[in-house]
């Protein structure tokens, strides 16, 4: 049912993010990559994870921070290559060691929001 939310609500939001002009949308969705990896950023620091734990969201958040510079300066595709990681480090959650524990809703909800975010920005700019 998460999961269903978090599509609609990456399909919705993707699809707003059209509104300010076809200019807009690769910077839109380079924010809303770099927000996405955030938001776990913040989880695993209210988490208190163990060193390892932490080490390795923190590499995963920067990683996604490059591919949006990388998108912002070279091509789009590396927004994709970024939104796919976020899904299947949105699902990594609450199934692995190496991942710090989150509320349970939030990791399917994130995981289809990066999903419908990755299908918005395929209509929007192709792949």
């Amino acid at each position: 049912m998460y999961a269903a939310y978090g599509l609609v609500f990456g399909l919705v939001v993707g699809g707003i993010m059209r509104l300010p002009g076809m200019d807009a949308v690769v910077p839109a969705f380079g924010i809303n990559l770099s927000v996405m990896a955030a938001l776990w950023l913040g989880i695993a620091i209210g988490a208190a994870p163990p060193r390892k734990v932490a080490l390795v969201e923190v590499l995963v958040g920067v990683f996604t921070f490059v591919l949006v510079a990388a998108a912002m300066r070279t091509s789009p595709a590396w927004l994709y290559v970024g939104f796919g990681i976020q899904v299947v480090w949105s699902l990594a959650h609450n199934r692995t060691a190496l991942a710090a524990p989150s509320p349970r809703w939030f990791a399917p909800f994130s995981a289809a929001a990066n999903l419908g975010f990755f299908i918005a920005l395929s209509i929007l700019v192709g792949l």
